[in-house]
């Protein structure tokens, strides 16, 4: 994505309009294909390098935090789902992290891996399908892995069981495309972090 479209959308979502919705340390902005109130083109040029039609069920969002436990392990769909993350905004190296476990289940909203059970905040939902999880080892997590990428951000028991598959280091205008059943995590990060994804059924 050129760093024109980076600068474009940074500047949309800092605009306090009816489409932003804060709750907490967390703010989004919604967007839809069929609306023309933000910068559209942007996204349509973004789709049409990776070669991407959105011709089915898709989700695409503006997010931005500061509450650094906001990304623990979880898959974002189920099968047949991609994912693309597309950096806008952040200050010490961020990172995402993949993972080599994959979720095969239904939920629409996809599914939190929290071994621990421990919810987040109050009255968060947490995942009963379980068995869907496919690949998770009886090993704890890797150490170094933990240290690196995720001290500070939630606990190290709600990793285990999971083996690292790749880690892409955010970088502007570079977007990180994965499977949406993909199970993967943010790392920790300083002050706050905001990002665009898309959501889309193949």
């Amino acid at each position: 994505m050129p760093q024109s479209h980076v600068h474009e959308l940074n500047q949309f979502f800092e605009v306090r309009d009816h489409m932003l919705t804060v709750q907490d340390d967390n703010a989004r902005k919604m967007l839809y294909m069929d609306q023309h109130n933000w910068p559209k083109h942007c996204v349509d040029l973004l789709l049409n390098q990776m070669g991407v039609a959105l011709d089915k069920d898709h989700m695409i969002k503006i997010d931005e935090t500061s509450k650094k436990s906001t990304q623990p392990p979880h898959a974002d769909k189920g099968p047949g789902w991609h994912t693309v993350i597309m950096p806008l905004r952040w200050y010490d190296p961020v990172y995402t992290v993949m993972f080599q476990q994959y979720y095969h289940g239904t939920y629409f909203r996809g599914y939190k891996y929290r071994p621990s059970g421990k919810q987040m905040y109050e009255k968060e939902w947490l995942s009963q399908d379980h068995d869907a999880v496919h690949g998770l080892t009886d090993q704890p997590f890797d150490q170094n892995h933990y240290q690196r990428y995720f001290y500070g951000t939630c606990d190290a028991e709600d990793f285990h069981g999971l083996t690292v598959h790749s880690v892409a280091q955010w970088q502007q205008g570079q977007g990180i495309w994965f499977a949406g059943n993909q199970l993967h995590a943010g790392s920790s990060f300083q002050v706050c972090k905001r990002w665009l994804v898309v959501h889309w059924e193949e």
